[in-house]
């Protein structure tokens, strides 16, 4: 189902967060767009969704965007406020329009 897990995005994160990042990545090629909230919810109106991963008191995002039944990994985050920075958004919807 992932035609691409961004090694870049999973390793700028420590070695703990990694195993957290992981075991995400593990429920969503099980479950796939399937996986509910808490883990897995979809950004309104877009064709992108945010992979939640809570790490001790701090949220990490990882945008994924869904294209002929493929999912791509394209862009992560540290979430520091309570809602989804638009700059955040900007990357992921600028990634997904890179891929072909």
């Amino acid at each position: 189902m992932f035609a691409e897990i961004s090694d870049e995005i999973i390793e700028s994160y420590p070695l703990k967060v990694q195993t957290k990042i992981s075991r995400a990545i593990d429920l969503l090629q099980c479950f796939g767009l399937k996986l509910t909230e808490p883990n897995l919810k979809k950004l309104k109106d877009m064709n992108l969704w945010e992979l939640r991963i809570i790490f001790n008191s701090n949220i990490y995002r990882i945008f994924i965007y869904h294209k002929e039944c493929t999912l791509h990994l394209i862009h992560g985050f540290n979430k520091k406020t309570q809602k989804t920075p638009l700059k955040e958004i900007n990357t992921a919807l600028k990634r997904a329009k890179e891929i072909k």
